[in-house]
């Protein structure tokens, strides 16, 4: 998913769980905050669309709403296959048996 489908999927979260999402000139990144009953995310509207992406995601989780998109969990990786000898070993008689010296 490209990263401006991310950040529109985002914003579009923000709006369904009550988080009201603000563009403005600001000197630093911006963030989340409260006043009253409601929250307001506050962004620099010169940040990258990385940065957007994870202010939002950072925000998203604070309120107790989980993020869309999260990256595919790690699967395990496969199981490795039991290891073959490289040189098979014939033995072609029996070892002599060690006697005892009296």
């Amino acid at each position: 998913m490209s990263m401006k489908k991310t950040l529109d999927a985002l914003e579009q979260t923000c709006k369904d769980v009550g988080v009201r999402l603000v563009y403005d000139e600001l000197k630093g990144e911006g963030g989340l905050c409260r006043l009253r009953d409601s929250w307001y995310l506050i962004l620099n509207r010169r940040l990258s669309t990385e940065s957007r992406i994870r202010i939002i995601r950072e925000a998203l989780t604070r309120v107790g709403a989980a993020p869309p998109l999260r990256p595919p969990q790690a699967q395990p990786p496969p199981a490795m296959p039991e290891p073959t000898p490289a040189v098979e070993v014939e033995q072609t008689h029996e070892p002599e048996p060690v006697s005892a010296r009296v």
